[in-house]
């Protein structure tokens, strides 16, 4: 398959995840930069899905060096029609995730409002993605112990009214 369709990120994608489930995690990484180099431009899901991988291994710097290899790939000034632009928000909402691991807290803050930007800029609804991000923005505004701007986040969440299995956790929080 991948030789009839080279240009098909998701085959190399899906080749990785599974070698990940097999434990095969050298070949996994081949097959998460392979479908990096296949999405190019097109999509940001490779990048994301391979520093998802080095984040749940424990390497931050790594999966750090991913995001930002695919935000500059995709951000590129002459590709910004919208077609290009596809995950840059789940991008961004997954690097500010991996910077706040990392204790770099105003870089988080600054990913955070990017993915924010993102799917302002964007023509789908996003509903669910923007109240997971407003969700993910108050859990760390409650970490950085900042009470208020955790409280004004759970309004925007709660406002929104979209968040995947209900607004229990958000009330909880």
């Amino acid at each position: 398959a991948s030789a009839a369709f080279p240009r098909e990120y998701k085959l190399a994608l899906d080749a990785a995840q599974f070698h990940v489930s097999l434990g095969l995690l050298d070949r996994a990484h081949g097959r998460f930069a392979e479908a990096c180099a296949r999405a190019g431009s097109r999509h940001a899901d490779p990048y994301r899905l391979y520093a998802q991988f080095e984040m749940e291994n424990g390497y931050y710097s790594e999966a750090q060096s991913i995001l930002y290899s695919g935000a500059m790939t995709l951000s590129d000034t002459r590709r910004s029609d919208a077609s290009n632009r596809r995950g840059l928000a789940e991008l961004f909402l997954t690097w500010a995730i991996c910077e706040w691991r990392l204790n770099s807290f105003s870089r988080a803050e600054s990913l955070f409002q990017f993915a924010l930007d993102e799917l302002a800029s964007s023509e789908d609804d996003g509903s669910k993605l923007r109240s997971f991000i407003l969700y993910a923005v108050a859990r760390f505004e409650y970490y950085r112990e900042e009470p208020r701007r955790a409280q004004h986040f759970v309004g925007l969440c709660l406002k929104e009214n979209a968040l995947i299995g209900g607004n229990a956790r958000v009330w909880e929080l």
